[in-house]
């Protein structure tokens, strides 16, 4: 067996459009996450004394 073509048929790397189509996606859905959190914060004093929480 030859070690010097393992080695580069195990180095060899394919890249795929779904895997960057799925990142991108992945990424979309943390930005959203991301803007839409600090709309909770106006709310949240009114809800500690709502269910009396300290």
């Amino acid at each position: 067996m030859d070690e010097d073509k393992v080695i580069g048929e195990a180095g060899e790397y394919r890249q795929y459009a779904y895997r960057w189509v799925v990142l991108l996606i992945y990424g979309f859905i943390l930005v959203a996450q991301a803007v839409l959190w600090p709309s909770f914060a106006p709310i949240e004093s009114c809800l500690k004394t709502a269910h009396r929480f300290s």
